[in-house]
């Protein structure tokens, strides 16, 4: 997922540097973004009952003092910080490609 949008944003940008703009290229984009936004949602969802779960994990390792229970904190931890990293990345070239759209725009009205 990071490289097929990475690749389209690149595409993009030369895209729009060359002027090679029409209106099937805006129904394209607007498409990409409806389908990463779906996407942006589910990985939400994902990181947000992961983060739930890391802190039941967390809670329960308190309350009983058990040291199996905080070894499995320490597990979901470690295994939570990629899908962070991840969610993040997917940020940051989502917010990308909205700046791209709206340069997208500005070059259709100018035409």
């Amino acid at each position: 997922m990071k490289v097929k949008l990475g690749d389209y944003i690149k595409e993009l940008e030369r895209r729009i540097r060359k002027n090679d703009v029409d209106s099937k290229l805006e129904s394209e984009v607007k498409d990409m973004i409806d389908f990463y936004q779906h996407e942006r949602l589910i990985k939400l969802l994902v990181i947000l009952f992961a983060a739930v779960g890391l802190v039941a994990f967390l809670i329960s390792a308190i309350c009983f003092e058990s040291l199996k229970l905080f070894t499995i904190f320490g597990i979901v931890f470690i295994l939570f910080l990629p899908g962070i990293l991840e969610f993040y990345y997917l940020e940051n070239k989502f917010c990308k490609l909205y700046n791209l759209y709206f340069k997208l725009k500005k070059k259709m009205t100018d035409k």
